[in-house]
């Protein structure tokens, strides 16, 4: 099938819900839901649609709450609809996997309640300033595997409810290969609660400052971005953060102050697969709600160093059996322990030379109150060039019926 079945569906005026998947569409004709004033979720995705005619979503905008018109053929040409519907209603929106090279002014104008919007998995290269104006409400946006090298400057100034922003796997052109997200991008997002830049080699010295300017963060993802180091007391600001990913990254030296700023919300850090040899008990010390760590896949070096956190495991693993799996610590040296996981070395396994002496823990607190806070930044609303906006010719309903 590759008409859109409008007289079929005609009758059906008190449908809530219509799920038209897989059925090759190509087009969303004028009038295809004028009946079915009641619908409130409509997914249209798995199709080839790539034209949405003027006037197909007449007589749902006041009821629909769910729109999906992901895996489809939709360049930023064709939306033309969505914008001069008045969505009185609607909360959640996907475009995913399309062919949107930006995001065009005006599209969200009258989306006043959106709450999730997917723009994933398109080409998107560069989002302009004001496209993301009307999005008052919007908590949840995913931009995650488009063509993005840089976030410009008050790009998400109006998104001022924001909570999750998903970046991951952005494949952008620069000249440095980096993704680059500044302290002025994120200008606006003072609420922000959960960062993926999962797979996007970022530009570190540029991310750090800017981690430090989003003080509510409890979710932060950060695996497989080529982070090599974390600067000392980097998250002295990031008092809420609990859940910390750096997996498949190089990070080859992890001490106290660099988790300085976490003791009390850190409940979950993922090591695996980095540089790290060892990890002196002082780095978590004082950590009282950690309850799970990942280090599979690092070079540790087990001595005496790592006793406290192989006490740990087995105290952990005394209630919960797999936590020890979990943890996966696997020792790379000595050469007589190599493979063999922390928990399982047994006596005094675990052994350093005469000249060790047992590290003390520091106190940053008066170091960490001469760090400058991050500056809150303005919300005012950027000025928009509304000659770029869409403009719409209805047409009428024989036209494209």
């Amino acid at each position: 099938m590759r008409e859109f079945p409008v007289k079929q569906l005609k009758p059906l005026k008190y449908l809530e819900k219509l799920y038209a998947v897989y059925m090759q569409l190509e087009n969303i004709p004028y009038g295809a839901f004028q009946t079915m004033t009641n619908l409130k979720e409509l997914v249209l995705s798995h199709n080839k649609i790539e034209t949405l005619y003027p006037g197909c979503f007449d007589g749902i905008g006041s009821s629909l709450k769910v729109l999906g018109l992901h895996l489809n053929n939709l360049d930023e040409t064709k939306l033309g609809p969505l914008a001069s519907t008045s969505w009185s209603q609607l909360e959640k929106i996907n475009l995913g996997h399309n062919k949107m090279n930006t995001i065009p002014n005006g599209l969200f104008f009258n989306m006043r309640d959106l709450n999730t919007y997917n723009l994933d998995s398109n080409k998107i290269a560069t989002i302009s300033k004001g496209a993301l104006q009307g999005l008052d409400k919007l908590e949840n946006l995913d931009l995650s595997y488009n063509t993005l090298d840089t976030i410009n400057k008050d790009t998400f100034l109006s998104l001022i409810r924001l909570r999750v922003l998903d970046l991951r796997n952005e494949n952008g052109k620069s000249s440095t290969g980096l993704f680059k997200l500044t302290v002025d991008s994120v200008n606006g997002l003072k609420q922000l609660q959960k960062l993926i830049l999962t797979d996007t080699t970022v530009d570190e010295a540029e991310l750090w400052k800017t981690i430090q300017y989003l003080e509510n963060l409890v979710v932060l993802e950060l695996g497989g971005t080529d982070i090599k180091e974390i600067p000392d007391l980097q998250f002295t600001f990031n008092r809420r953060l609990s859940h910390l990913m750096l997996e498949r990254n190089s990070i080859s030296i992890l001490t106290q102050a660099k988790l300085y700023g976490t003791e009390k919300s850190l409940e979950s850090i993922n090591l695996q697969q980095n540089s790290i040899k060892t990890i002196d008990r002082c780095v978590f010390a004082n950590s009282t709600a950690l309850k799970s760590m990942f280090l599979y896949g690092n070079p540790l070096r087990c001595d005496c160093e790592i006793k406290w956190l192989q006490d740990w495991i087995r105290e952990r693993s005394a209630t919960e059996p797999f936590f020890r799996y979990m943890v996966n610590g696997m020792c790379q040296s000595p050469e007589h322990l190599k493979n063999v996981p922390i928990w399982n070395i047994q006596g005094g396994g675990l052994t350093c030379g005469p000249s060790y002496q047992i590290p003390v823990c520091n106190n940053f607190e008066n170091t960490a109150q001469t760090i400058p806070t991050p500056t809150v930044r303005t919300t005012e609303q950027p000025a928009v060039d509304k000659s770029n906006n869409f403009k719409f010719t209805k047409v009428s309903e024989t036209d494209h019926t």
